[in-house]
């Protein structure tokens, strides 16, 4: 696994080679105390270049810390060769100049989205929860239109190599926490908040529930048969 490359500057780490495994990145934590945002499951496995292209969080990054909010900057490398370096005002200018049919594309599109209010709200709304499937779109209602780069390298977010390659990555580490506890805590009353809870649920989802439960518990019990 190639060496990634650490640069401290107040609480931001940067990963200078997407092709690093996140398992070893956390171990080599700086003194600081501080580790990027996203923690997958895959996590023993996971590249840092796979963890932005597929947007992978985690059950404890949730929606505030995972790439998209924690990404810095990144460079990209597109189909034509192109390298975009987000980071780089030289770069950044190149690219406006070269790709000027890009960014004027990805500018008006996010015009046309943002002057929609229904739509964006519906956006706005479904990238509030955890969503992690396809293209961020809420780049496109999070920047202004005239800032095509910003757009651009926040779309690259769970585009999984479809818009390009993704050979650089700097995040904005996040505080790690190091003493942490969880716990079940009973109440004397819960099967009575239990039944509560479920008069709540519709009753196409509550047949659906017991209809799972009991097949799974069928189908478990059978298999332990001789």
């Amino acid at each position: 696994c190639p060496k990634a490359h650490w640069a401290c500057n107040g609480q931001t780490q940067s990963l200078h080679d997407t092709a690093y495994k996140l398992d070893a990145a956390i171990r080599n934590k700086l003194p600081i105390s501080h580790r990027i945002g996203p923690d997958p499951a895959s996590i023993d496995a996971a590249m840092i270049g796979g963890i932005v292209a597929n947007n992978a969080s985690g059950m404890c990054c949730g929606v505030a810390q995972n790439t998209y909010h924690t990404m810095a900057d990144m460079k990209i490398i597109l189909a034509d060769g192109t390298v975009l370096d987000t980071a780089d005002e030289e770069s950044r200018k190149s690219f406006m100049r070269t790709h000027a049919s890009v960014a004027n594309a990805v500018s008006d599109l996010a015009r046309e989205v943002q002057a929609d209010q229904q739509l964006t709200a519906r956006i706005k709304a479904k990238y509030k929860i955890k969503n992690t499937v396809g293209y961020s779109l809420n780049a496109l209602v999070d920047f202004p239109p005239d800032d095509p780069i910003t757009i651009i390298k926040h779309l690259m977010v769970g585009s999984e190599g479809t818009l390009g390659f993704i050979s650089n990555v700097t995040y904005n580490t996040v505080r790690e926490v190091h003493h942490k506890v969880s716990g079940t805590q009973r109440h004397k009353h819960s099967s009575t908040l239990l039944s509560r809870a479920c008069c709540c649920l519709p009753c196409w989802l509550l047949a659906r529930l017991k209809s799972m439960f009991h097949f799974t518990f069928q189908h478990g019990y059978q298999s332990r048969q001789p």
